[in-house]
């Protein structure tokens, strides 16, 4: 299948977005699964029989749902241009994968439900890619782990809800306040990861939306994650023992609540293994998430011609 990746043109993108398909093209290259034979990137709208817009975190006019359904490309090709959206809070205008889209918008015939696969914290690729002989110092992993950690600002009145409710320092929890978001120091990002591997369970509650990066950086470095965020739509796999559910309002009994998963936690692991090297490890994780969508438009023109929608 032909496909072309391109921006949305309605909009400026910095340029961290621009290398993007640069990036997503090397990873391609490095593939070994039989799967990246059906991939055939291209340059040109006319050559393309899939095209994959790579839709931008920086904040939308508010008309872009019109700015972006008026694109020569979304226009001349409706059936079959998707996306890869990252943002917080989206529209989720056209098909494709998503990480923010919360289950009131989410629609299971055109969207698919995948975390962010470029993780903001370098120091977690480091660690993941390293040997221990060289994996830096100042990560200290202790044998004797907290039951739950969670280190993150206060973005939403959930995180508050955690902030007030485990203020107090523990032997069996570590929660901690910060007042940053993307710009945040070398050992702030080491304390992180540090956190995350001094735990078995770390909290991923929502933010400014309901995905939380948190959640794949949990699972990047093997552990379990608990998602409090009641609008979060599980990824778009089979698999659903990687991670704990827990209700925003039932925030005062996580510790009890996991005291009941702890007996499962190396199982958890496991599991929280297997799925991060079967569908976002590197380099396969892009063409995984681009198979996922090459499958979801082979569904999706398979019901159109059957007249389903």
């Amino acid at each position: 299948m032909k496909l072309l990746f391109t921006h949305p043109k309605s909009l400026e993108i910095d340029a961290w977005d621009r290398d993007k398909i640069e990036r997503i093209l090397y990873s391609l290259s490095l593939s070994k699964s039989p799967r990246k034979a059906e991939i055939c990137p291209v340059n040109r709208m006319e050559e393309a029989d899939l095209v994959i817009i790579l839709e931008s975190c920086l904040e939308k006019p508010q008309d872009y749902e019109r700015l972006l359904l008026n694109e020569d490309i979304v226009r001349l090709k409706p059936s079959c241009v998707y996306t890869i959206n990252y943002e917080d809070c989206p529209l989720g205008i056209l098909p494709g994968i998503y990480s923010g889209l919360t289950s009131k918008n989410f629609n299971q015939d055109c969207h698919l439900s995948w975390p962010q696969v470029e993780l903001p914290n370098d120091y977690i690729d480091y660690y993941l890619n390293n040997s221990l002989s060289t994996r830096n110092p100042n990560i200290i992993i202790s044998n004797q782990k907290f039951l739950f950690s969670f280190r993150g600002a206060c973005s939403d009145s959930v995180r508050r809800y955690i902030f007030s409710t485990y203020f107090n320092r523990s032997q069996v929890y570590k929660v901690v306040e910060v007042d940053k978001w993307y710009n945040h120091s070398k050992q702030e990002k080491l304390d992180y990861v540090q956190d995350i591997l001094n735990s078995k369970f770390v909290l991923c509650p929502r933010g400014f939306g309901s995905y939380t990066h948190r959640i794949m950086e949990t699972i990047a470095l093997s552990r379990v994650p608990v998602i409090i965020a009641n609008e979060w739509i599980p990824f778009s796999i089979p698999e659903q023992d990687y991670y704990i559910r827990v209700d925003e309002s039932n925030i005062p009994n996580i510790e009890n609540i996991l005291n009941e998963y702890e007996p499962c936690y190396e199982s958890m692991v496991l599991c929280v293994k297997e799925i991060y090297k079967k569908y976002f490890s590197y380099p396969e994780k892009y063409l995984v998430a681009i198979s996922k969508i090459i499958d979801l438009h082979l569904k999706r023109k398979k019901k159109q011609l059957a007249g389903i929608f």
